[in-house]
């Protein structure tokens, strides 16, 4: 990566939304809300609503509605996010409609937060942002 690459990704990483965890207490915290909310997402967006909507509407119409209401969920700051939201949530939709387990989604999804957390946290053992050539 070079350089210029990096400065953009600490700067977008240190832009986020929220503060990542700093103390043992804060991390220990994070990591338990995390996997308690991607468990959550997986068992309400693919367990429960395909469970309900699939002798409504059929299977692929069931992962349809899965797909957007996740979406709805998930991304709305703008329509890239929420189109992206759509797409991630119909291909681990469509994975749980074929394989019938949530366990695998589960630590996947729960993995998207925690590779942020360490990703950061590596940020935060590196140079400065004000010390990297831009």
């Amino acid at each position: 990566m070079t350089s210029e690459e990096r400065a953009k990704q600490e700067y977008k990483l240190r832009e986020l939304p929220f503060s990542m965890p700093r103390t043992r207490v804060e991390i220990v915290a994070y990591f338990i809300t995390m996997v308690g909310m991607t468990t959550a997402w997986e068992v309400l967006f693919r367990g429960y609503l395909l469970l309900v909507l699939t002798p409504l509407t059929g299977l692929p119409m069931a992962v349809v509605f899965a797909a957007v209401a996740y979406g709805a969920g998930h991304g709305f700051e703008n329509v890239k996010q929420f189109l992206g939201s759509i797409v991630a949530a119909f291909a681990f939709t469509v994975a749980y409609a074929l394989t019938g387990s949530l366990w695998w989604l589960i630590v996947l999804h729960a993995a998207a937060p925690v590779t942020m957390f360490l990703a950061v946290g590596k940020l935060g053992q590196t140079k400065p942002i004000d010390a990297v050539a831009v």
